[in-house]
Order: C-alpha cells, then structure tokens, then sequence
C-alpha cells in the first residue's frame, strides 16, 4: 500500500488545515489521518494510489487561504497499516 506521512509547519493550526486534508482525501478515495501535534505543526498519513496520493501532496503544500506553510515534510513508508477511511484526528498530542 503507498503511503506518505506528512508534517506541516508555520501557521498550520486553527486555518481548517485538517479539514481541507480530508476533504481532498476524501474526493480522491484517499485514506488516513490527520491531527494537530503539540508543537502546532500538523501530522497526516495519506494512504492510497500512488498519483492520488501526489495530487494531494500538490494540494496540500498550497494550503488554506489561512495558512502560512513554512515547511512541508514527506517521507514516503512502508506500514503494515492499513487504513479503512480518513479521519480527523481531535485533541491529540
């Protein structure tokens, strides 16, 4: 299964930043996760077809309106972990 896990610093948190994750997951078949880290970046693990999962990325790096992106961090992994859908992830780390 291709999977990417991401993290995105600067003004991330609080600019519906895990919202427009999954609404773009979703419209894509995509799954995983999205939450706030305490150190106010965002972490997500994107599951899925592999050129879904580079437009997402694409989308991603642009963020919301709201946010200001200082870094966007991909590591491309292997997992034996499978998610069934995408889902936020509230009141986390």
């Amino acid at each position: 299964m291709n999977t990417v896990h991401v993290v995105l610093t600067g003004r991330v948190q609080g600019v519906f930043m895990r919202s427009f994750i999954k609404g773009y997951a979703d419209k894509m078949g995509l799954t995983g996760t999205v939450n706030n880290l305490s150190d106010g970046s965002v972490e997500t693990f994107i599951q899925g077809d592999e050129e879904a999962i580079k437009e997402a990325l694409r989308l991603i790096e642009q963020g919301t309106s709201y946010a200001e992106i200082d870094s966007v961090q991909v590591e491309w992994i292997d997992t034996d972990d499978v998610f069934d859908t995408f889902s936020i992830i509230r009141g986390s780390s």
